[in-house]
């Protein structure tokens, strides 16, 4: 699908997946798939470490500033969108709004069963309070993050992420960072050691 086609971008047009195989892909969705599409390579583009392409990607697609989603997109485009805007708040410094807004929004996934919402928010967070000089904290939301995942080795969102858990699980094991079952010890073992393959 779109989300998976856009993990493969390499946010330039002279890959094997450029702009034009992207659109593509968001041409066979909804009318709504333009607006998926741009959620998506904004957070591609953050993931990549280039935030003012993400930024350029933002105010090309005409999303607006506040943290509401625009009205009539469905679930999925909604938690794309949401977490395209907090990816790009973390990517420009403001950390804090990030993470308050994305421990805010970890209610209404919960109580609509969005597991994996859940997982990318507190992941949102954990960047968010790593960035802000809150390791602490951050491990704290790792923690949860992994509890929620383990069960269901949700691996990917962890991936995405790479540059920050690595930086934040240097050294750590999973004592430190607070897991105590078998299944969650494994998964950051796991987790480790695709961090260190990269």
């Amino acid at each position: 699908g779109l989300v998976a086609s856009v993990a493969s971008w390499d946010g330039t047009s002279a890959g094997p997946i450029d702009d034009a195989r992207l659109n593509l892909v968001a041409n066979a969705y909804p009318p709504r798939g333009a607006s998926l599409l741009a959620a998506c390579k904004v957070r591609r583009s953050v993931a990549l470490g280039r935030p003012d392409a993400a930024q350029v990607e933002w105010e090309r697609a005409g999303l607006s500033t506040p943290l509401k989603a625009p009205p009539g997109t469905s679930l999925t485009q909604r938690s794309e969108w949401l977490l395209a805007r907090l990816d790009l708040l973390v990517a420009r410094g403001e950390c804090d709004t990030a993470a308050d807004a994305a421990e805010g929004a970890l209610k209404l996934a919960l109580a609509q069963g969005r597991e994996r919402d859940r997982v990318e928010l507190l992941l949102v967070a954990v960047d968010a309070r790593e960035r802000s000089g809150q390791p602490r904290q951050a491990l704290r939301l790792l923690a949860v993050a992994v509890s929620l995942a383990a069960p269901g080795r949700l691996m990917q969102p962890f991936l995405n992420r790479r540059g920050m858990l690595s930086r934040l699980l240097n050294g750590a094991d999973a004592r430190s960072i607070g897991v105590i079952q078998a299944m969650e010890r494994s998964f950051i073992e796991r987790l480790q050691l695709q961090l260190a393959e990269h």
